[in-house]
Protein backbone atom coordinates (compact mmCIF):
# COMPACT_ATOMS: atom_id res chain seq x y z
CA UNK A 1 0.00 0.00 0.00
CA UNK A 2 1.43 3.31 -1.07
CA UNK A 3 1.54 6.45 0.97
CA UNK A 4 -1.34 7.92 -1.03
CA UNK A 5 -3.51 4.93 -0.13
CA UNK A 6 -2.59 5.34 3.52
CA UNK A 7 -3.69 8.97 3.39
CA UNK A 8 -6.98 8.08 1.72
CA UNK A 9 -7.58 5.33 4.30
CA UNK A 10 -6.97 7.79 7.12
CA UNK A 11 -9.39 10.30 5.60
CA UNK A 12 -11.97 7.57 5.11
CA UNK A 13 -11.71 6.42 8.72
CA UNK A 14 -12.01 10.01 9.96
CA UNK A 15 -15.10 10.69 7.84
CA UNK A 16 -16.67 7.38 8.87
CA UNK A 17 -16.12 8.16 12.56
CA UNK A 18 -17.64 11.62 12.05
CA UNK A 19 -20.73 9.96 10.59
CA UNK A 20 -20.71 7.44 13.43
CA UNK A 21 -20.65 10.31 15.92
CA UNK A 22 -23.86 11.72 14.42
CA UNK A 23 -25.52 8.32 14.71
CA UNK A 24 -24.23 7.92 18.26
CA UNK A 25 -25.89 11.17 19.36
CA UNK A 26 -29.27 9.86 18.22
CA UNK A 27 -28.41 6.53 19.81
CA UNK A 28 -27.94 8.44 23.05
CA UNK A 29 -31.49 9.73 22.66
CA UNK A 30 -32.65 6.15 22.32
CA UNK A 31 -30.96 5.24 25.61
CA UNK A 32 -32.49 8.32 27.26
CA UNK A 33 -35.98 7.28 26.17
CA UNK A 34 -35.47 3.77 27.49
CA UNK A 35 -34.32 5.12 30.85
CA UNK A 36 -37.16 7.68 31.17
CA UNK A 37 -39.71 7.37 28.32
CA UNK A 38 -42.13 9.84 29.92
CA UNK A 39 -39.58 12.46 30.90
CA UNK A 40 -37.27 12.67 27.90
CA UNK A 41 -39.46 14.51 25.39
CA UNK A 42 -37.67 17.81 26.06
CA UNK A 43 -34.30 16.19 25.43
CA UNK A 44 -35.53 14.71 22.15
CA UNK A 45 -36.83 18.09 21.02
CA UNK A 46 -33.64 19.81 22.18
CA UNK A 47 -31.25 17.49 20.34
CA UNK A 48 -33.21 17.51 17.07
CA UNK A 49 -33.85 21.26 17.24
CA UNK A 50 -30.19 21.99 17.98
CA UNK A 51 -29.18 19.76 15.05
CA UNK A 52 -31.38 21.89 12.78
CA UNK A 53 -29.68 25.00 14.16
CA UNK A 54 -26.31 23.32 13.56
CA UNK A 55 -27.10 23.00 9.84
CA UNK A 56 -27.60 26.77 9.64
CA UNK A 57 -24.48 27.43 11.72
CA UNK A 58 -22.39 25.23 9.41
CA UNK A 59 -23.49 27.11 6.31
CA UNK A 60 -23.30 30.59 7.82
CA UNK A 61 -19.79 30.02 9.19
CA UNK A 62 -18.45 28.30 6.06
CA UNK A 63 -16.94 31.51 4.65
CA UNK A 64 -15.34 32.56 7.94
CA UNK A 65 -13.60 29.37 9.09
CA UNK A 66 -12.30 26.32 7.30
CA UNK A 67 -13.90 22.90 7.09
CA UNK A 68 -11.37 21.41 9.50
CA UNK A 69 -11.97 24.05 12.18
CA UNK A 70 -15.73 23.62 11.78
CA UNK A 71 -15.37 19.87 12.27
CA UNK A 72 -13.10 20.18 15.31
CA UNK A 73 -15.42 22.73 16.94
CA UNK A 74 -18.43 20.49 16.29
CA UNK A 75 -16.67 17.50 17.83
CA UNK A 76 -15.77 19.54 20.92
CA UNK A 77 -19.43 20.57 21.27
CA UNK A 78 -20.40 16.89 21.33
CA UNK A 79 -17.64 16.21 23.89
CA UNK A 80 -19.17 18.86 26.16
CA UNK A 81 -22.62 17.41 25.55
CA UNK A 82 -21.45 13.91 26.41
CA UNK A 83 -20.02 15.14 29.71
CA UNK A 84 -22.94 17.36 30.75
CA UNK A 85 -25.93 15.24 29.70
CA UNK A 86 -25.72 12.55 32.43
CA UNK A 87 -25.20 15.14 35.18
CA UNK A 88 -28.77 16.53 35.29
CA UNK A 89 -32.26 15.08 35.13
CA UNK A 90 -33.85 15.22 31.64
CA UNK A 91 -36.97 17.01 32.91
CA UNK A 92 -35.13 20.06 34.31
CA UNK A 93 -33.79 22.86 32.13
CA UNK A 94 -30.12 22.46 33.23
CA UNK A 95 -30.36 18.94 31.83
CA UNK A 96 -31.01 20.38 28.37
CA UNK A 97 -27.64 22.13 28.00
CA UNK A 98 -25.73 18.93 27.29
CA UNK A 99 -28.22 17.62 24.68
CA UNK A 100 -28.31 21.07 23.05
CA UNK A 101 -24.52 21.11 22.65
CA UNK A 102 -24.46 17.53 21.37
CA UNK A 103 -27.25 18.20 18.87
CA UNK A 104 -25.59 21.40 17.66
CA UNK A 105 -22.32 19.56 17.04
CA UNK A 106 -24.10 16.70 15.26
CA UNK A 107 -25.89 19.17 12.99
CA UNK A 108 -22.64 20.87 12.00
CA UNK A 109 -20.97 17.52 11.29
CA UNK A 110 -23.90 16.52 9.07
CA UNK A 111 -22.78 19.27 6.69
CA UNK A 112 -19.02 19.37 7.22
CA UNK A 113 -18.20 15.65 7.01
CA UNK A 114 -19.49 15.12 3.42
CA UNK A 115 -17.78 18.33 2.28
CA UNK A 116 -14.46 17.19 3.72
CA UNK A 117 -14.91 13.80 2.09
CA UNK A 118 -15.38 15.33 -1.35
CA UNK A 119 -12.65 17.94 -1.02
CA UNK A 120 -9.85 15.92 0.58
CA UNK A 121 -9.91 12.56 -1.14
CA UNK A 122 -8.75 13.39 -4.68
CA UNK A 123 -9.43 10.50 -7.07
CA UNK A 124 -11.08 8.46 -4.30
CA UNK A 125 -13.59 11.17 -3.31
CA UNK A 126 -16.66 9.10 -4.29
CA UNK A 127 -15.42 6.16 -2.24
CA UNK A 128 -14.66 8.34 0.78
CA UNK A 129 -17.95 10.26 0.53
CA UNK A 130 -19.81 6.98 1.06
CA UNK A 131 -18.09 6.57 4.43
CA UNK A 132 -20.60 8.90 6.10
CA UNK A 133 -23.36 6.54 5.00
CA UNK A 134 -22.10 3.46 6.83
CA UNK A 135 -20.80 5.52 9.74
CA UNK A 136 -24.26 6.56 10.94
CA UNK A 137 -25.71 3.05 11.47
CA UNK A 138 -22.39 1.97 12.95
CA UNK A 139 -22.55 4.74 15.54
CA UNK A 140 -26.22 4.15 16.31
CA UNK A 141 -25.69 0.41 16.72
CA UNK A 142 -22.58 0.72 18.84
CA UNK A 143 -24.37 3.08 21.21
CA UNK A 144 -27.17 0.56 21.69
CA UNK A 145 -24.64 -2.16 22.50
CA UNK A 146 -23.07 0.13 25.10
CA UNK A 147 -26.55 0.63 26.59
CA UNK A 148 -27.01 -3.14 26.80
CA UNK A 149 -23.63 -3.43 28.53
CA UNK A 150 -24.73 -0.78 31.05
CA UNK A 151 -27.87 -2.78 31.83
CA UNK A 152 -25.82 -5.97 32.17
CA UNK A 153 -23.51 -4.44 34.77
CA UNK A 154 -26.42 -2.64 36.49
CA UNK A 155 -25.21 0.89 35.74
CA UNK A 156 -27.54 3.78 34.79
CA UNK A 157 -27.71 3.68 31.00
CA UNK A 158 -27.07 7.39 30.52
CA UNK A 159 -24.03 7.34 32.80
CA UNK A 160 -22.25 4.99 30.40
CA UNK A 161 -23.71 5.88 26.99
CA UNK A 162 -23.16 9.65 26.93
CA UNK A 163 -19.55 9.57 28.21
CA UNK A 164 -18.87 6.99 25.49
CA UNK A 165 -20.29 9.43 22.94
CA UNK A 166 -18.05 12.14 24.39
CA UNK A 167 -14.99 9.89 24.07
CA UNK A 168 -15.84 9.15 20.43
CA UNK A 169 -16.26 12.87 19.79
CA UNK A 170 -12.85 13.56 21.31
CA UNK A 171 -11.29 10.97 18.99
CA UNK A 172 -13.04 12.51 15.97
CA UNK A 173 -11.84 15.97 16.97
CA UNK A 174 -8.23 14.79 17.26
CA UNK A 175 -8.37 13.03 13.87
CA UNK A 176 -9.91 16.07 12.19
CA UNK A 177 -7.26 18.32 13.72
CA UNK A 178 -4.50 16.21 12.15
CA UNK A 179 -5.93 16.59 8.63
CA UNK A 180 -4.91 19.53 6.44
CA UNK A 181 -7.46 22.18 5.55
CA UNK A 182 -9.62 21.62 2.47
CA UNK A 183 -7.68 22.76 -0.64
CA UNK A 184 -10.97 23.84 -2.22
CA UNK A 185 -11.85 26.07 0.73
CA UNK A 186 -8.34 27.56 0.78
CA UNK A 187 -8.49 28.26 -2.95
CA UNK A 188 -11.91 29.88 -2.62
CA UNK A 189 -11.42 31.91 0.56
CA UNK A 190 -7.64 32.26 1.00
CA UNK A 191 -4.79 31.89 -1.55
CA UNK A 192 -3.83 29.33 -4.18
CA UNK A 193 -0.37 29.03 -2.59
CA UNK A 194 -1.87 27.74 0.66
CA UNK A 195 -4.24 25.52 -1.29
CA UNK A 196 -1.40 23.95 -3.25
CA UNK A 197 0.62 23.42 -0.06
CA UNK A 198 -2.33 21.53 1.42
CA UNK A 199 -2.58 19.40 -1.73
CA UNK A 200 1.12 18.54 -1.56
CA UNK A 201 0.68 17.48 2.06
CA UNK A 202 -2.32 15.36 1.11
CA UNK A 203 -1.30 13.75 -2.16
CA UNK A 204 2.38 14.38 -2.79
CA UNK A 205 3.87 16.68 -5.44
CA UNK A 206 2.89 14.64 -8.52
CA UNK A 207 -0.74 14.02 -7.59
CA UNK A 208 -1.07 17.57 -6.29
CA UNK A 209 -0.22 18.90 -9.75
CA UNK A 210 -2.96 16.72 -11.22
CA UNK A 211 -5.44 17.62 -8.49
CA UNK A 212 -4.80 21.33 -9.03
CA UNK A 213 -7.02 21.35 -12.12
CA UNK A 214 -9.97 19.93 -10.17
CA UNK A 215 -9.50 22.46 -7.35
CA UNK A 216 -9.42 25.34 -9.84
CA UNK A 217 -12.60 24.04 -11.45
CA UNK A 218 -14.27 23.70 -8.04
CA UNK A 219 -13.21 27.26 -7.16
CA UNK A 220 -14.63 28.64 -10.40
CA UNK A 221 -17.89 26.75 -9.89
CA UNK A 222 -18.14 28.08 -6.34
CA UNK A 223 -17.76 31.62 -7.68
CA UNK A 224 -20.72 31.05 -10.02
CA UNK A 225 -23.01 29.60 -7.36
CA UNK A 226 -26.04 31.63 -6.31
CA UNK A 227 -29.15 31.32 -4.23
CA UNK A 228 -32.13 29.39 -5.49
CA UNK A 229 -34.77 31.87 -6.69
CA UNK A 230 -38.37 31.38 -7.72
CA UNK A 231 -37.50 32.15 -11.35
CA UNK A 232 -34.98 29.27 -11.32
CA UNK A 233 -37.90 26.88 -10.94
CA UNK A 234 -38.89 27.78 -14.50
CA UNK A 235 -35.73 26.15 -15.84
CA UNK A 236 -36.40 22.89 -17.73
CA UNK A 237 -36.94 20.12 -15.19
CA UNK A 238 -35.77 22.26 -12.24
CA UNK A 239 -39.16 22.38 -10.52
CA UNK A 240 -39.51 18.60 -10.73
CA UNK A 241 -35.95 18.12 -9.51
CA UNK A 242 -36.44 20.37 -6.47
CA UNK A 243 -39.74 18.64 -5.69
CA UNK A 244 -38.09 15.23 -5.98
CA UNK A 245 -35.30 16.30 -3.62
CA UNK A 246 -37.83 17.58 -1.08
CA UNK A 247 -39.88 14.38 -1.25
CA UNK A 248 -36.78 12.22 -0.83
CA UNK A 249 -35.65 14.25 2.18
CA UNK A 250 -39.03 13.75 3.82
CA UNK A 251 -39.18 10.06 2.91
CA UNK A 252 -35.85 9.45 4.65
CA UNK A 253 -37.26 10.83 7.89
CA UNK A 254 -41.02 10.24 8.09
CA UNK A 255 -41.67 8.05 9.91
CA UNK A 256 -39.45 5.04 9.39
CA UNK A 257 -36.13 6.85 9.80
CA UNK A 258 -34.15 7.51 12.92
CA UNK A 259 -37.41 8.39 14.69
CA UNK A 260 -38.72 4.84 14.55
CA UNK A 261 -35.37 3.34 15.48
CA UNK A 262 -34.91 5.72 18.40
CA UNK A 263 -38.39 4.96 19.74
CA UNK A 264 -38.58 1.19 19.23
CA UNK A 265 -36.73 0.10 22.41
CA UNK A 266 -38.78 2.50 24.54
CA UNK A 267 -42.00 1.17 22.99
CA UNK A 268 -40.82 -2.37 23.69
CA UNK A 269 -40.27 -1.50 27.33
CA UNK A 270 -43.74 0.04 27.58
CA UNK A 271 -45.40 -2.94 25.87
CA UNK A 272 -43.73 -5.79 27.68
CA UNK A 273 -41.07 -5.17 30.31
CA UNK A 274 -37.68 -3.51 30.89
CA UNK A 275 -36.17 -6.78 29.72
CA UNK A 276 -37.96 -6.35 26.38
CA UNK A 277 -36.41 -2.90 26.01
CA UNK A 278 -32.97 -4.35 26.67
CA UNK A 279 -33.46 -7.11 24.10
CA UNK A 280 -34.73 -4.56 21.57
CA UNK A 281 -31.62 -2.46 22.20
CA UNK A 282 -29.49 -5.53 21.57
CA UNK A 283 -31.27 -6.43 18.31
CA UNK A 284 -31.12 -2.84 17.07
CA UNK A 285 -27.47 -2.54 18.06
CA UNK A 286 -26.42 -5.75 16.34
CA UNK A 287 -28.48 -5.04 13.22
CA UNK A 288 -27.35 -1.44 12.77
CA UNK A 289 -23.71 -2.31 13.48
CA UNK A 290 -23.87 -5.25 11.07
CA UNK A 291 -25.39 -3.09 8.34
CA UNK A 292 -22.72 -0.45 8.90
CA UNK A 293 -19.87 -2.94 8.62
CA UNK A 294 -21.44 -4.65 5.58
CA UNK A 295 -21.95 -1.32 3.82
CA UNK A 296 -18.33 -0.42 4.49
CA UNK A 297 -17.24 -3.57 2.69
CA UNK A 298 -19.84 -3.55 -0.07
CA UNK A 299 -21.78 -0.55 -1.33
CA UNK A 300 -25.41 -1.45 -1.96
CA UNK A 301 -26.50 -0.61 -5.48
CA UNK A 302 -29.76 -0.88 -7.32
CA UNK A 303 -32.69 0.87 -8.96
CA UNK A 304 -33.48 3.85 -6.72
CA UNK A 305 -37.25 4.08 -7.08
CA UNK A 306 -37.85 0.35 -6.68
CA UNK A 307 -35.65 0.23 -3.58
CA UNK A 308 -37.46 3.20 -2.08
CA UNK A 309 -40.80 1.44 -2.52
CA UNK A 310 -39.39 -1.80 -1.09
CA UNK A 311 -37.93 0.05 1.90
CA UNK A 312 -41.15 1.88 2.67
CA UNK A 313 -43.16 -1.32 2.31
CA UNK A 314 -40.81 -3.16 4.68
CA UNK A 315 -41.04 -0.28 7.16
CA UNK A 316 -44.83 -0.46 6.92
CA UNK A 317 -44.63 -4.15 7.77
CA UNK A 318 -42.44 -3.35 10.78
CA UNK A 319 -44.77 -0.63 12.04
CA UNK A 320 -47.79 -2.89 11.51
CA UNK A 321 -46.12 -5.59 13.61
CA UNK A 322 -45.45 -2.96 16.28
CA UNK A 323 -49.15 -2.04 16.27
CA UNK A 324 -50.12 -5.70 16.46
CA UNK A 325 -47.79 -6.15 19.43
CA UNK A 326 -49.89 -3.70 21.43
CA UNK A 327 -52.72 -6.27 21.41
CA UNK A 328 -50.57 -9.29 22.26
CA UNK A 329 -49.25 -10.20 25.69
CA UNK A 330 -46.31 -12.05 27.20
CA UNK A 331 -43.69 -13.50 24.85
CA UNK A 332 -45.67 -12.85 21.67
CA UNK A 333 -45.38 -9.09 22.04
CA UNK A 334 -41.63 -9.33 22.52
CA UNK A 335 -41.19 -11.45 19.39
CA UNK A 336 -43.27 -9.04 17.30
CA UNK A 337 -41.33 -6.04 18.60
CA UNK A 338 -38.00 -7.66 17.79
CA UNK A 339 -39.07 -8.57 14.25
CA UNK A 340 -40.37 -5.02 13.81
CA UNK A 341 -37.03 -3.62 15.01
CA UNK A 342 -35.14 -5.74 12.50
CA UNK A 343 -37.48 -4.74 9.66
CA UNK A 344 -37.21 -1.02 10.43
CA UNK A 345 -33.41 -1.09 10.67
CA UNK A 346 -33.01 -2.95 7.37
CA UNK A 347 -35.57 -0.71 5.64
CA UNK A 348 -33.80 2.45 6.75
CA UNK A 349 -30.14 1.59 6.32
CA UNK A 350 -30.15 -0.98 3.50
CA UNK A 351 -32.99 0.20 1.26
CA UNK A 352 -34.25 3.75 1.74
CA UNK A 353 -31.16 5.76 2.71
CA UNK A 354 -28.78 4.41 0.01
CA UNK A 355 -31.49 4.71 -2.66
CA UNK A 356 -32.49 8.26 -1.73
CA UNK A 357 -29.01 9.71 -1.24
CA UNK A 358 -27.84 11.74 -4.24
CA UNK A 359 -30.64 10.60 -6.55
CA UNK A 360 -31.46 14.01 -8.05
CA UNK A 361 -28.17 15.93 -7.76
CA UNK A 362 -27.06 15.07 -11.34
CA UNK A 363 -30.10 16.97 -12.67
CA UNK A 364 -29.35 20.22 -10.79
CA UNK A 365 -27.54 22.97 -12.76
CA UNK A 366 -23.95 23.46 -11.48
CA UNK A 367 -24.59 27.00 -10.25
CA UNK A 368 -27.51 25.81 -8.08
CA UNK A 369 -25.98 22.65 -6.59
CA UNK A 370 -25.01 24.31 -3.30
CA UNK A 371 -28.40 26.01 -2.93
CA UNK A 372 -30.23 22.77 -3.64
CA UNK A 373 -28.05 20.81 -1.21
CA UNK A 374 -28.57 23.46 1.47
CA UNK A 375 -32.34 23.39 1.11
CA UNK A 376 -32.37 19.58 1.21
CA UNK A 377 -30.29 19.43 4.41
CA UNK A 378 -32.45 22.07 6.10
CA UNK A 379 -35.65 20.30 5.09
CA UNK A 380 -34.37 16.92 6.30
CA UNK A 381 -33.27 18.38 9.65
CA UNK A 382 -36.61 20.17 10.09
CA UNK A 383 -38.50 16.97 9.27
CA UNK A 384 -36.40 15.10 11.82
CA UNK A 385 -37.43 17.56 14.55
CA UNK A 386 -41.09 16.77 13.91
CA UNK A 387 -40.60 13.04 13.32
CA UNK A 388 -38.65 12.61 16.55
CA UNK A 389 -40.51 14.95 18.88
CA UNK A 390 -44.11 14.15 17.92
CA UNK A 391 -43.85 10.35 18.46
CA UNK A 392 -41.89 10.87 21.69
CA UNK A 393 -44.66 13.16 22.96
CA UNK A 394 -47.29 10.62 21.89
CA UNK A 395 -45.43 7.86 23.70
CA UNK A 396 -45.23 9.95 26.86
CA UNK A 397 -48.88 11.05 26.84
CA UNK A 398 -50.88 8.40 24.95
CA UNK A 399 -48.81 5.27 25.29
CA UNK A 400 -47.26 2.79 22.82
CA UNK A 401 -50.51 1.67 21.18
CA UNK A 402 -51.43 5.14 19.92
CA UNK A 403 -47.83 5.86 18.93
CA UNK A 404 -47.55 2.70 16.82
CA UNK A 405 -50.95 3.26 15.21
CA UNK A 406 -50.23 6.87 14.23
CA UNK A 407 -46.79 5.93 12.86
CA UNK A 408 -48.38 3.18 10.74
CA UNK A 409 -50.99 5.56 9.32
CA UNK A 410 -48.34 8.16 8.47
CA UNK A 411 -46.25 5.47 6.78
CA UNK A 412 -49.22 4.51 4.60
CA UNK A 413 -49.64 8.16 3.58
CA UNK A 414 -45.91 8.45 2.77
CA UNK A 415 -46.04 5.30 0.64
CA UNK A 416 -49.08 6.60 -1.28
CA UNK A 417 -47.51 10.02 -1.83
CA UNK A 418 -44.23 8.53 -3.00
CA UNK A 419 -45.81 6.18 -5.52
CA UNK A 420 -48.27 8.78 -6.80
CA UNK A 421 -46.45 12.11 -6.66
CA UNK A 422 -42.67 11.59 -6.94
CA UNK A 423 -41.62 13.23 -10.22
CA UNK A 424 -40.14 11.24 -13.07
CA UNK A 425 -36.79 12.91 -12.40
CA UNK A 426 -35.89 10.07 -10.07
CA UNK A 427 -36.38 7.51 -12.84
CA UNK A 428 -33.84 9.30 -15.03
CA UNK A 429 -31.09 8.87 -12.46
CA UNK A 430 -31.80 5.22 -11.64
Amino acid sequence: MGSGQVRVARIRVTIALAGALTGAVYGGLCATLVAAPRGAVLRVATVSGAALLGVFVAYLSARLVGRRLQGVAAALLVVAGGVLTPLAAPIHWPGLLGPALAGLGAGVLTIVAPLLARELAANSRHQVAGSTGFGLPLGLGTTQLVAVAAVAVELPVERLVWPTIGALALLVGILLATLPESPVWLATHRTMERSYAAMVRLFGTLEASIELDWVLMARDMAAEERRLRWRDLRLPGMKRTVTAGAVLALVREAPLGLAALVLVPAVAGELASPRAATVALLVLGLTATGVGVTTALHRFRGFGFARLIAGLALALVGLSLMTLATHVHDGGALVLVLVATLALAVAQFVLVTPAARGSVEPLVPPWLVRAHTTSTHVLAAAARVICLTAPAALLATRGPATTAMVATLVEIVVLIVLTAALPQALHRTA
